[in-house]
């Protein structure tokens, strides 16, 4: 407790002693009959000291002693929290315990010496069988502690997350849960974060993950030999190639888990080598965290090298690292060429302006990533124009993360022409950056014409906005307007997307036994509360199943005099099919079904150009084959017209993404149309006679 709320806690409860003290003396004075004092009970004491320090947080955190009732203090989800306190004894936990509580889910001791009573309570936990987490976090059980632990995982069959936060856990101790984990069947998560575990503690367990078939997640960030309260101890290096080589053979051979965190351990180029030979030959692993560890040159370059190998990563973390120009362009070669990386946290990686440009090469041909965090990185005006070409391009990055990269008001232009024509990016940070109120407007005149983008944070931070404007009232008002026209146009965006994440969640009730008895306010209410990434999620999805056209916008605007108040409301049917201007709600019951919308044996030369205007025309495409009594004959089609194939179209519409995805799935190339012209050929006529970033990177492909 700060030094603050402990004077506040005594101002209270001093001002709650005056007031007894004073209502006693008061009804003593006024009665002639001597008053005896009541002896106060537990339950009186403890509501007194309930009120000085916030009842809910007392009753379910645990400042507690003797005699209090442990049963009261669990949650609905079955939580017991239990925090240092001098009042409390242990022997009445374990007391407590005994009785096997059968609402008890888990347990989370925090700052709580043990001590020598630590075997004794796992020997009680043992017969606690409803409990499945278990939380020692700050406690400083070390490798004495650790061992007990150890000896209790070996034979429990019910545990199913154990977290050892920060509980100065040396090579020793960690040994020991490494040798309980080669026989333990039931742990899936395991949290050892802060220890001091050094390079032979990592060995040990590089060794337990070769066998061990049910662990799923791992955190290991911040295990070095500094941590150790008493100083260096036997065996507790840093994070040495030695370590890093036996997790990397441990990932060699072990098939289940799935995130792997190891931020913040000085693994350096050497350590990260190790590890990139795991990653070659691993199948599992879903997310690896690497941040803060110093990890340049070779060991960076290793890295990308195995993410061009590696068919399993979805998320990666390099944050703060020191990847560099060199780094950066290693990394756009992996990226052209890696199919399942979604995430990838990048930020403060000194990467510049030449490394933006490198990295951004690589946007124009991957498919795949999703998010994307280059935040700190020194990008500048120059590396931002370099980035929005290829963002003008890409068809799959939903969130892109650039504070703290000085692009000032000429990189916030090059951002405004990328939001005039795409139509996937919604959510975008640009804190940090000096964008001052020209770069801000010329992005809200871009928004206008942007109805993808629903989250943009640029306001805080960005002291431009304010310093460029003119001191005055009027200049003011004009920089609030213009931030409320951003503002306005953001929530125009998510209002468009709300209907597809309601119908969504409407057809999730419909089929779930769960929620078939929700009220359709109820789901249009939760839909409300839906962040504004899992809203456009939803979009996607009922845009990918039934391939139907934004809903009609509708756009309302209010003038406001002294005397009256106008609205006028606009429908925009532009393009929409009669049989589409109507809500996702009333589709999910009036429109074909998606099986029977895909699974159409032939197809025109002006489907498959509407399946190519799809806003994703990768799925759409995609949905298309896949639903063809004979997917290879699909892929193959061509138009007995003019002798085009898929490849042909996606050439001429200029879809590189579709292109790419169409090559990777083995489309004949040496079909020609009846001008006898290949899609190769088709593409480079196309590169030489129209200058344009998207027809160069399509005729890229072909050499």
């Amino acid at each position: 407790m700060s030094t603050r709320q402990a004077r506040d806690t005594d101002s209270r409860t001093s001002a709650t002693d005056d007031a007894n003290q004073s209502a006693t003396s008061q009804a003593t004075m006024t009665s002639s009959t001597p008053t005896v004092k009541k002896r106060q009970t537990g339950d009186e004491k403890r509501a007194l000291y309930g009120q000085a320090r916030n009842l809910t947080a007392y009753q379910r955190s645990a400042h507690v002693g003797q005699g209090y009732q442990f049963e009261k203090m669990i949650t609905a989800d079955g939580k017991l929290t239990i925090r240092d306190s001098k009042k409390l004894k242990v022997g009445d936990l374990i007391a407590w315990l005994r009785t096997s509580p059968a609402s008890l889910r888990e347990i989370v001791f925090i700052q709580l010496p043990l001590d020598s009573e630590l075997e004794a309570l796992m020997q009680i936990l043992q017969g606690c069988k409803t409990i499945t987490k278990l939380t020692f976090n700050s406690s400083y059980i070390g490798d004495s502690g650790a061992a007990v632990l150890a000896e209790a995982l070996k034979v429990n069959t019910t545990l199913t997350e154990l977290s050892l936060i920060s509980n100065d856990i040396g090579p020793d101790g960690a040994a020991a849960l490494a040798e309980a984990l080669q026989g333990n069947t039931a742990l899936k998560t395991l949290r050892l974060s802060s220890n001091c575990f050094g390079e032979l503690g990592f060995e040990a367990l590089g060794e337990a993950l070769k066998v061990n078939t049910t662990l799923t997640t791992l955190n290991l960030n911040s295990n070095k030999w500094s941590n150790f309260r008493d100083g260096p101890r036997r065996g507790a290096d840093p994070f040495f190639p030695r370590g890093a080589k036996a997790l990397a053979e441990g990932l060699k051979f072990n098939k289940t888990l799935k995130t792997l965190s190891l931020d913040g351990n000085g693994i350096s180029g050497d350590g990260a080598k190790a590890l990139a030979e795991g990653l070659k030959v691993n199948e599992t692993l879903r997310k690896l965290s690497l941040a803060r560890n110093n990890i340049s040159g070779d060991g960076a370059k290793a890295l990308t090298e195995a993410l061009e190998l590696n068919a399993a990563l979805t998320e990666l973390n390099l944050d703060d690292n020191s990847f560099g120009q060199e780094g950066a362009v290693a990394l756009s070669k992996a990226l052209k060429v890696n199919k399942t990386l979604k995430t990838l946290w990048f930020d403060s990686n000194q990467l510049g302006s030449e490394g933006v440009v490198a990295l951004a090469d690589s946007l124009l041909v991957n498919t795949v990533l999703t998010k994307l965090e280059l935040g700190g990185n020194l990008i500048g005006a120059e590396g931002m124009k370099a980035l929005a070409d290829s963002l003008k391009v890409n068809t799959t990055l939903t969130t892109v993360n650039l504070e703290l990269n000085d692009i000032g008001d000429d990189g916030a232009k090059a951002l405004a022409d990328v939001f005039k024509v795409n139509k996937t990016l919604i959510a975008l940070n640009l804190e940090w950056n000096d964008v001052g109120y020209r770069g801000a407007k010329v992005l809200a005149d871009a928004l206008e014409h942007n109805m993808a983008l629903s989250t943009l944070k640029l306001w805080s931070k960005n002291s431009h906005l304010l310093g460029s404007l003119e001191l005055g009232k009027s200049a003011l008002n004009e920089f609030v307007h213009m931030k409320e026209r951003i503002n306005a146009l953001l929530e125009r965006n998510r209002q468009h997307k709300l209907p597809y994440a309601q119908a969504s969640l409407a057809l999730l009730a419909k089929y779930s036994p769960v929620l078939k008895d929700v009220p359709a306010d109820v789901i249009s209410v939760l839909a409300e509360q839906l962040p504004n990434e899992v809203v456009a999620i939803f979009e996607q999805e009922w845009r990918d199943a039934f391939r139907v056209p934004p809903p009609p916008i509708i756009t309302t605007t209010t003038n406001t005099t002294s005397t009256t108040t106008t609205t006028t409301t606009t429908r925009n049917d532009t393009a929409v099919p009669n049989m589409l201007t109507t809500s996702p709600t009333v589709l999910v019951t009036d429109m074909p079904s998606a099986t029977s919308i895909i699974a159409t044996p032939t197809a025109t030369a002006d489907e498959i150009k509407a399946l190519l205007a799809d806003p994703n025309p990768v799925a759409a495409l995609s949905r298309w084959i896949d639903g063809h009594a004979n997917p290879a004959a699909a892929l193959n089609w061509v138009d007995p017209s003019n002798g085009y194939t898929l490849l042909h179209y996606a050439i001429a519409a200029q879809q590189v993404a579709v292109v790419q995805s169409l090559m990777g799935r083995g489309i004949d190339l040496k079909k020609a149309d009846h001008n006898n012209q290949t899609a190769a050929q088709l593409a480079k006529n196309q590169a030489d006679a129209i200058s344009s970033q998207t027809v160069a990177a399509i005729a890229a492909l072909f050499k």
